[in-house]
């Protein structure tokens, strides 16, 4: 899965291997990377404003990660089979995400 930030300087990229890399568009030098998921990332969003991104898995998880700090945070968001998709509301409030379990689920983001 790929997704730019808002602003075009980074590319978010979510790997086969459950690693999410983070690019800068200008140079294509690596900014960072992420390894905790264990499983193919199947969707990326990125929030209006390019401070957070969240990322969906075949592992079963939604997590979601500051693009200042370089980290995790909040909790992980757990579905009971494989997360295909995952979007971000225009206010940057809620997640939604669906999975193989064909069950959509909206998450706050406050």
């Amino acid at each position: 899965s790929l997704a730019w930030t808002p602003d075009g300087q980074r590319l978010i990229a979510g790997c086969y291997d459950g690693s999410i890399k983070c690019l800068d568009s200008s140079t294509r030098s690596l900014i960072t990377e992420w390894k905790d998921h264990t499983d193919i990332i199947c969707s990326i969003a990125v929030l209006p404003n390019s401070k957070f991104i969240a990322s969906a898995s075949n592992d079963e998880t939604v997590r979601l990660w500051d693009m200042t700090a370089f980290t995790e945070i909040g909790p992980i968001l757990q579905h009971d089979t494989r997360v295909k998709s995952i979007s971000i509301s225009p206010d940057a409030n809620h997640l939604v995400s669906g999975g193989n379990d064909r069950k959509v689920r909206i998450w706050s983001l406050k």
